[in-house]
């Protein structure tokens, strides 16, 4: 592509056949090596306008520096002036061409470096121009051939860095919707594998309650029931003689009369605090050189009732607990789960409408190249 060609102000639109969504990868693609492609050449295009500057600028550079003002009728300190800066001028354009010269980078960075190295060019020799130009008006050929070259520059059509942009904004935009995407499918994955653990358990809890519900419409069962009940009975009865047996011997009254024994303290302060645990140790009954013999009779009843604490079905007793526990953990289970497929489903509708969002800016971002998908 000819240099001038990059001066146009509009740039014609392909137009492209409507492709699926499934494709929009290799379309995109292929609009960036277009553009790449587009950006490339005008780099190039620049380089060869340039290497015209720099030649144009380096016949001149021999020009100036055998221009000799020795000759001139002006003030030595004016001369003087003049070749100093005439100097420094030459050092700025030679700084500025091997710079320019040397340059290579990016398309568009070559394009603005391009761009800034000739305007502080033009800031920082300014002042070694004027000074230069009171004897010498050779300089102004190098300012003409810059100025020509930047009136050509300023020219350009710039818009294909534009649509670069663009296009990596809607590659960004592809990017995004493909993880949402593959997010979306992990979630529905997730969904449905906490779907068929909810069912799997849900069962587990069905027949559990069945088996459970068996369980206590045995006869075994019913038999440990009314068992428990006669024991709880016959404890609360146990628990009422101790009480009765407890008020007829008078603990407080004994505990006065022998606090000066300790032995008989000791006895009489066990009995009164933990009854039935001190009857139960108390062998040889001890207590009895303590109390009148005639609560003995009262005593081996109660100690003969107590033996009803060990008498509990624990495996029946333990068997009920595990049923309760199991299906305590099943609910506590299922329960956990139902947050969890709620959490799912808000993420998942989330993680969908973002889609649908990247969706509709694709295809609109689409068109600004030619870009219609079905």
């Amino acid at each position: 592509m000819a240099f001038w060609d990059w001066f146009k102000s509009e740039s014609k639109k392909e137009e492209k056949e409507k492709v699926s969504l499934g494709e929009i990868g290799n379309e995109i693609k292929k609009e960036r090596e277009s553009l790449e492609r587009q950006a490339l050449e005008l780099k190039e295009s620049l380089r060869s306008r340039l290497n015209e500057l720099i030649s144009n600028l380096k016949s001149q550079i021999t020009e100036l520096k055998a221009v000799n003002i020795e000759g001139r009728k002006e003030e030595e300190r004016i001369k003087i002036l003049v070749r100093q800066n005439l100097k420094a001028y030459i050092s700025h354009v030679e700084g500025l061409i091997g710079y320019l010269e040397k340059l290579d980078d990016k398309p568009q960075e070559y394009i603005l470096a391009v761009s800034r190295a000739i305007e502080n060019f033009n800031k920082s020799s300014k002042m070694n121009f004027e000074k230069a130009t009171i004897l010498i008006g050779k300089l102004e050929k190098i300012r003409e051939f810059i100025r020509d070259f930047l009136a050509n520059f300023k020219q350009m059509n710039l818009e294909v860095f534009s649509k670069i942009k663009k296009l990596e904004n809607l590659i960004n935009m592809k990017d995004g919707l493909d993880k949402a995407k593959e997010t979306s499918s992990q979630v529905k994955i997730s969904i449905e594998n906490i779907k068929r653990e909810v069912e799997k358990e849900k069962l587990e809890k069905e027949k559990l309650e069945d088996n459970f519900k068996n369980f206590k419409a045995s006869l075994e069962y019913k038999k440990h029931i009314e068992e428990r009940e006669n024991r709880d009975l016959a404890i609360s009865k146990l628990n009422q003689d101790v009480f009765n047996l407890k008020e007829k011997i008078d603990f407080r009254d004994l505990l006065k009369r022998f606090h000066s024994d300790e032995k008989k303290s000791r006895i009489l302060r066990n009995y009164n605090e933990k009854f039935l645990g001190s009857l139960e140790e108390d062998k040889d009954l001890e207590i009895l050189k303590i109390i009148p013999l005639r609560f003995m009779e009262d005593l081996e009843k109660i100690r003969e009732n107590s033996k009803i604490f060990q008498e509990v079905k624990e495996d029946i007793e333990n068997k009920k607990a595990e049923f309760e526990e199991k299906i305590k953990s099943l609910n506590f289970e299922l329960l956990n789960k139902d947050k969890d497929l709620g959490e799912m489903d808000k993420k998942l509708e989330r993680v969908m409408e973002k889609e649908n969002e990247l969706l509709i800016s694709i295809k609109s971002e689409g068109k600004e190249f030619g870009l219609e998908f079905e």
